[in-house]
């Protein structure tokens, strides 16, 4: 409850649970309860009625908590880090990222940890104590490994893919106290889908690699934003010195492919297509990006393992050799469309060229035409 407060505050907080580090996450949430000011999240990695964690919402205007969402159950540290991530489901309420880096995805105590999003719809709904007409959470993801610690940071990163919602920074820090299992990893998720779309992995074991995660914006002016990362443990500069990293939010990997004989489809443009990501088979982080494609039309992403130049519907093809589907997807109303890419089953050394197949009745003719293509070699 609201405590007295000093002319500079406020207002002055307490946890709702005795031992629950109230206070250890806080984040704003937007205009959940509909009354024109902004509300907030406090999180607390112990407490709650399961004794796991918890995150009070509270009022901006009467600075009570409206609802309290609780761990699944004990020990998970559900809330021990939060984040606003925008809104993901488009319904005008912003969500909340809470990272639960205790929780135990296999045995008891393997702490491979979760993250999930709660939707604002939900929360305010549950708030107001009327039944929520939406799913609890917009997506959810779990560490892959016993002591992971997967959701010991959570941030939102800016729009990385183009898709019009912020990506979410995902922590794993991948260290207890005699427990540690690497280096620690950061996930870029899709704010949308939850889908990973790259990770990156620190080389030092108990560096702690993504225990401070941001998104400074558009550091190298390539039109997308980047990530910092922080490790504040890493060595290299002294005992325990820590270091901070900024790296491309998605660089551009491939090598363009046939973009002199690509053609305009109904959209007036060249359908272009981008590789992003990393080439290598072991980071398991490659996304394509396609752009001035047909508006709201279905395309086929696929792949080859060499060039061609060949008459294709309305355009040309460039992916020869051995062509593969990679899958289905359907362009947004400015004709652009995203598809992540799996490398982890493909030989060190192959050579893979994207295309896509474009769906195009309003153009006539054949009915359908082709993007560009984009090239490159998978690396270790």
């Amino acid at each position: 409850m609201p405590l007295p407060v000093s002319p500079r505050e406020l207002v002055s907080l307490t946890g709702l649970y005795n031992h629950s580090d109230f206070g250890i996450a806080v984040a704003p949430v937007g205009d959940l309860t509909g009354d024109g000011i902004d509300d907030f999240a406090v999180g607390a990695k112990g407490g709650g009625t399961k004794n796991g964690g918890y995150v009070a919402f509270y009022s901006g205007a009467s600075t009570q908590p409206f609802v309290v969402v609780d761990a699944s159950v004990q020990h998970e540290f559900y809330g021990s880090a939060i984040a606003n991530a925008g809104d993901l489901d488009g319904d005008g309420m912003d969500e909340l990222a809470v990272g639960a880096w205790g929780a135990d995805e296999g045995p008891a105590n393997s702490h491979e940890g979760r993250v999930d999003v709660p939707r604002g719809r939900w929360i305010r709904d549950t708030g107001w104590g009327i039944a929520p007409i939406v799913s609890r959470e917009v997506w959810v993801r779990q560490g892959s490994e016993k002591y992971d610690l997967y959701g010991s940071t959570v941030t939102s990163l800016g729009d990385l893919d183009g898709d019009g919602a912020s990506e979410v920074g995902i922590g794993a820090t991948q260290s207890l106290v005699g427990l540690s299992t690497g280096g620690g990893y950061v996930d870029v998720v899709s704010g949308r889908t939850g889908e990973l779309l790259f990770r990156m992995r620190g080389a030092t074991t108990d560096a702690q690699f993504g225990r401070g995660i941001a998104g400074p914006g558009d550091i190298d002016g390539d039109g997308r934003a980047d990530v910092a990362i922080g490790l504040p443990f890493d060595v290299q500069g002294g005992t325990y010195s820590g270091s901070a990293i900024v790296v491309r939010g998605l660089p551009n990997v491939g090598t363009p492919v046939c973009a002199a004989n690509a053609t305009a489809n109904s959209s007036g443009s060249v359908a272009r297509l981008v590789a992003r990501g990393s080439t290598s088979k072991t980071a398991d982080a490659m996304f394509l990006e396609l752009t001035g494609a047909p508006l709201t039309r279905p395309v086929l992403f696929l792949r080859g393992s060499t060039t061609t130049l060949v008459p294709f519907g309305n355009g040309v093809w460039c992916a020869g050799g051995q062509v593969v589907r990679i899958g289905r997807k359907t362009t947004d109303v400015s004709g652009a469309a995203n598809k992540v890419f799996r490398p982890t089953a493909i030989q060190v050394g192959s050579t893979l060229v994207f295309q896509a197949w474009l769906d195009d009745p309003l153009a006539g003719g054949a009915g359908f035409n082709a993007s560009d293509a984009a090239s490159l070699v998978v690396v270790p």
